[in-house]
């Protein structure tokens, strides 16, 4: 994994934590339910940014081809959206996905403090996505999250 695979794969996760981020507030209202679908268009885009090979690993083959499925239904047909379907993604499908990014996102840190100056993620976080707004801190397991 170079640096560029390494920070797309940290950026990956932290759509996938924003999202869980979600999942835990309420899907009901207007403003609940578009930040949910948003989140899931986010995911997909961050995992075209990682190679075939990593994103099979932690979507599975179909999987990855659920969520393309997924975004297009929501880019294409929002008005005829199942709740249940996004609900289920973010709080049973997302977890299991962020259990299989757990160990890479723990390499790709190690890689991307390696090539970088005093590796900061705070900083790292606010330098790839200050104008779209702060996330969770990414590679948390369940125990450190509070969970």
């Amino acid at each position: 994994m170079n640096v560029k695979e390494a920070e797309a794969l940290l950026a990956l996760n932290l759509e996938v934590e924003t999202a869980l981020t979600i999942a835990t507030g309420s899907l009901e209202d207007l403003q609940g339910r578009f930040a949910a679908e948003r989140a899931i268009e986010r995911i997909l885009r961050a995992a075209e940014m990682v190679d075939e090979r990593s994103r099979e690993r932690h979507f599975g083959a179909i999987g990855i081809k659920r969520l393309r499925g997924m975004r297009n239904r929501l880019a294409h047909n929002y008005l005829d959206i199942d709740l249940q379907i996004i609900r289920k993604t973010l709080r049973h499908d997302l977890p299991e996905v962020r259990e299989r990014l757990f160990d890479d996102c723990e390499v790709a840190r190690a890689i991307v403090t390696a090539a970088s100056d005093g590796f900061d993620e705070v900083d790292w976080i606010l330098s790839h996505y200050a104008s779209t707004r702060l996330a969770p801190t990414p590679c948390t397991d369940d125990s450190e999250a509070g969970a």
